[in-house]
């Protein structure tokens, strides 16, 4: 089995100069989109099916890849982004990037508890890594703990499954199958470019397969000049 992560394209966060917490894509953000389309039309192994979360910038960046692979992408709330405060829809968009800034020098004990009013970390891990597992199990894979790492049974078929996601859910996702220990930063320990592909493979381990990190945050398929985060 094969999974392979997409981040959504660039986001338009701001509208007149206020917060959006569900937004579309940017010009930019569209055209990262198109050009992922294109670069998961030549995967070797081309995805056999595609999740991706309920949201409107992961709609509109799996939109063209569901053209090119002519797959429609099943939508599945549990794979949206943190969910931030409801009241901050329509504020200063710099009061929010002011806020983001002052917050990265929370203490643990407040990264693990989020933001006043939003979704607390520890929810959110469990929200993601608990509908994953129950997902994959429906494709036959479950997910079997060791006193190393977790194995997972199950995960030798041929399934090539394209999730189109968040920076935090895919790298949650990520970290959960590579059985990494939780951190609430984890979007920071994984940065993930806009419209990036990051893919992990089934290895035969023991008794089981793990999953081991192909590639991470890849965006060749995107000018240089044009890869944002």
């Amino acid at each position: 089995m094969e999974i392979w992560f997409a981040r959504h394209a660039q986001p338009a966060w701001a509208q007149n100069g206020t917060a959006v917490l569900d937004p579309v894509l940017t010009p930019l953000g569209k055209r990262q989109a198109e050009l992922l389309a294109e670069r998961v039309g030549t995967l070797k192994r081309r995805p056999t099916r595609i999740w991706r979360s309920d949201t409107r910038r992961t709609a509109a960046t799996a939109q063209p890849v569901e053209a090119h692979l002519e797959i429609s992408a099943e939508v599945f709330g549990w794979l949206d982004e943190v969910r931030l405060p409801a009241e901050w829809e329509g504020r200063p968009a710099h009061s929010l990037s002011d806020h983001f800034a002052r917050a990265r020098s929370r203490t643990v004990t407040e990264w693990w508890s989020g933001i006043a009013g939003g979704e607390t970390f520890e929810a959110f891990h469990q929200r993601v890594t608990h509908d994953l597992d129950r997902k994959l199990a429906t494709l036959g894979v479950t997910h079997r703990p060791t006193s190393v790492a977790p194995l997972w049974d199950g995960a030798g078929n041929d399934e090539v499954l394209l999730i189109v996601g968040h920076a935090g859910t895919n790298s949650v996702a990520i970290g959960h199958l590579m059985g990494l220990r939780p951190v609430p930063w984890q979007w920071e320990r994984m940065a993930l470019k806009h419209a990036s592909l990051s893919r992990l493979r089934a290895v035969p381990i023991a008794d089981g397969f793990i999953f081991g990190l192909g590639e991470h945050s890849d965006a060749a398929h995107l000018p240089v000049d044009e890869r944002t985060s």
